[in-house]
Parts: C-alpha cells; structure tokens; sequence
C-alpha cells in the first residue's frame, strides 16, 4: 500500500474549536450555565451515548464536536442550533442522516465520515453555505443529485464507500478544490469531470480503472493525483498537459510504459509507480524525462 498524504487546503476547525475566537465549553450543563453566550462545545471523546436536550437552549452555538462517541441516533435538539456552522458526528455509531439536517442552514463544514450511514438525503441540497463536506467510510451506494446544489463545495470526501458513479450535476460544483474518492467501485471516469476547473486534489485510489478519458488534461489547476491500486494498462499523453502537477500516484497498476511527453510535467516533484510492468530501459527513461522528480519505481 501507498503511504498515504494529507489533503490540502483542509480546515483545522472541522474537528478543533478555537479558543482564540470564543470561550470553549466542554458539557452542555457548563454551556447552559455561563453568563456568556456558548458560541464553542467540544464534547469529543466523552463516551457519550446521548445529547442533553437542553443543547437546543444554546441558540448562539456556531462550533459542535461530537467526534468519537458512541452516537447511535441524533438527537433533535441538535437541529434546533440554527447558528451552527461546524459540525462534527465522525466516528459514531449514526445509521442515517435525518433530512432535518437542512434546517442548519448556515453550516459551513459538516463531518459525518466514519459512521453506518448507507445513505444521504435529498435534502443536504439545501445546505447552500456548505464548504467542506467529509463523509467517507460510510456505506454509501449513490449520492443524490441534489448534491449540485451546494455550489459552495470546496472540499468533497467520499473515501471508502460503495459508490461506482456520481450524478451528473456533481458538475455544478464549480468551486470544488478536492475530490476524495478512493475505496470505492469506479470503473471509469466520467469525461464531464472536466468542469472541475478549479480541482486541486483528485483521489481515485482503489477502485476499478481501466482507463483515463483524454479530457483529463482539463482538470487545468490539478496538483495531486492518486491512482494507484487500479487496473490502468495506460495513460493518456492529454495527461502531460497539466502543467499544475506535482504529485502522481500509479502504483499498483498494470503500466508498461509512461506517456512520451513526461518530462513536460516540469513541476511534479513527486512520482509513486511501485508494482507496474516496466522494463528496464523504461524505467531509465521515466527517470531521465524527471531529472529534478523524486520517482519510486520498485
């Protein structure tokens, strides 16, 4: 397996409050209790099963963590948080997403990955200010197309579900910067993708590949790209237009040889291609087209 690499341009407030901005409470009976308005609750890591119910008394709450409880349901009085604009369930026991999740309007990241939930209502559509959107390890199957909606995205995490294609109107996500979507049964890209203008970071990692449409090169300001643990026999020479490019991931492939034209991706500095079925002299000349690339070969 690859190492992995982080994602770019990640917000640190998904999962951390700041105290910096306003005071953190720790229990909702602290929240409730202060003569200072509760803007930040982190309840992270408290075993807990439930949510007070007195949370919805804390109409000013911007920032909820939940992460690493042992949530098997929601409790309403979260929807009643008009305010939030982070909020963070990851690592739970949740089995759904309610469709009340639209009344939290004015959220701008919402974290729910690594949960049970084996599908995403219609109605995350109308979260319009949503920027950042985890959801990974999850279970899944489509993503509804009211998806095109939230035309804010910049970051998208579909990691480790069971999802074999997007709807079209994952094209209206013009803002998108990364689009995670490895673990999952792709077995091709869809030539739309290429209005992802502003598509920084793609993840295709474990899936089902046996090819790259020609208009990937379309994917103009790509920097990160990982496809390794496919099934690529080539790559496509439109490929070697993306100027951007500075880390590629092909390993575990069936690769024979590179495009003729590697060595006009003058600002990759990273390229991963363990297990393919290079030859030798091919191997030399990946590596002479990448004079200034760190390149892992074997």
């Amino acid at each position: 397996m690859v190492a992995g690499f982080c994602l770019i341009g990640l917000p640190g407030f998904s999962q951390f409050a700041n105290p910096k901005e306003s005071h953190v409470f720790y229990s909702v009976d602290e929240a409730v209790a202060s003569n200072v308005p509760a803007r930040q609750l982190n309840l992270r890591d408290q075993n807990l099963f439930e949510v007070d119910d007195a949370i919805s008394t804390l109409k000013e709450l911007i920032f909820l963590n939940l992460m690493r409880n042992h949530l098997e349901s929601w409790d309403y009085s979260i929807f009643e948080l008009k305010s939030l604009e982070v909020l963070d369930v990851k690592i739970n026991n949740l089995k759904v997403l309610p469709a009340e999740i639209s009344k939290l309007n004015k959220l701008i990241s919402l974290d729910i990955s690594s949960n049970k939930i084996n599908q995403l209502p219609a109605e995350i559509g109308k979260l319009k200010n949503l920027k950042y959107f985890y959801a990974s390890e999850n279970y899944f199957i489509t993503v509804p197309k009211e998806i095109g909606n939230c035309k804010h995205l910049e970051v998208l995490t579909l990691e480790n579900n069971q999802l074999s294609y997007l709807p079209q109107s994952i094209t209206d996500l013009k803002n998108l910067k990364v689009l995670d979507l490895g673990l999952n049964q792709f077995k091709s890209i869809d030539p739309v993708w290429g209005a992802f203008k502003n598509l920084e970071e793609l993840k295709l990692e474990y899936n089902y590949l046996q090819e790259l449409p020609d208009d990937i090169s379309e994917l103009s300001k790509l920097k990160i790209l990982n496809l390794s643990d496919n099934q690529l026999t080539s790559l496509p020479e439109s490929l070697t237009q993306i100027s951007t490019l500075e880390y590629l991931v092909i390993s575990n492939n069936k690769l024979e040889r590179l495009p003729e034209n590697l060595g006009a991706l003058t600002n990759l500095r990273t390229l991963i291609a363990i297990n393919n079925h290079f030859s030798e002299s091919e191997k030399a000349c990946i590596k002479a087209a990448l004079p200034n690339c760190h390149i892992q070969l074997d």
